[in-house]
């Protein structure tokens, strides 16, 4: 997937004449290993603002992998600066 939104953001630019500034990082990580988020966020700027940003995850992860995530995530943001955003949150678990 990670490849493909690549792809897909390199085709934007081109057709729309977009420049890259070196500022969009596509890293694909497992959220739940805190020390994967850090490798990901290595050569971040602790002067700019980051988006942590996923999607169609949260729904498979189990209540206390969800908890440890957002810690995890919550620490990179603490360090950072920034937003994390999720279009698949639901508050509805059975």
């Amino acid at each position: 997937m990670t490849e493909e939104k690549a792809s897909l953001v390199a085709d934007l630019r081109r057709q729309y004449r977009l420049a890259d500034h070196g500022n969009l990082h596509l890293v694909t990580v497992d959220a739940l290993d805190r020390s994967q988020l850090r490798s990901a966020a290595k050569g971040f700027r602790r002067d700019q603002p980051i988006a942590v940003v996923n999607e169609g995850l949260l729904l498979y992860l189990s209540a206390t992998e969800i908890v440890a995530m957002a810690r995890n995530i919550r620490d990179l943001l603490i360090e950072f600066d920034g937003v994390w955003i999720t279009p698949d949150f639901s508050l509805n678990r059975t």
